[in-house]
């Protein structure tokens, strides 16, 4: 069996998010609702949404991304596949990858007029 890197757990903004940490992003994200925080569009890799997901005590559990029409699946697939190694799982509209710590998913919503693609990295400590 091949070494697999470790999945990131954290996005660069003016500061780092990191999953498992406090969250210090409210004074310049939108409260969507309990525990739900999105920050600005367009500052995260492409993507047109970025939502936080923080546990009752403000620990970033998750966070999602939404992207932009013009995003590749294919290409994206591709791109974390070069930087994660082979998924745990593959099927033509999700792949998900995972470790001990963390989970990112990227999958294809064909349910609407136009695709939209979608992606969620997850601490695994926060679903136990």
């Amino acid at each position: 069996m091949s070494h697999q890197p470790p999945i990131f757990r954290h996005i660069a903004r003016q500061r780092q998010i990191f999953l498992g940490e406090p969250f210090e992003f409210a004074a310049c994200s939108v409260q969507l609702g309990a525990g739900e925080h999105e920050l600005q569009p367009g500052d995260f890799g492409g993507a047109a949404s970025s939502v936080i997901e923080l546990s009752p005590d403000g620990i970033v559990r998750a966070m999602r991304f939404r992207y932009t029409p013009r995003a590749s699946f294919e290409g994206m697939v591709r791109g974390y596949k070069d930087m994660l190694g082979a998924p745990a799982s593959e099927q033509p509209d999700r792949v998900e990858w995972s470790d001990a710590r963390t989970s990112f998913a990227l999958w294809l919503d064909a349910s609407r007029r136009e695709a939209v693609l979608h992606s969620r990295l997850a601490d695994r400590g926060a679903d136990r």
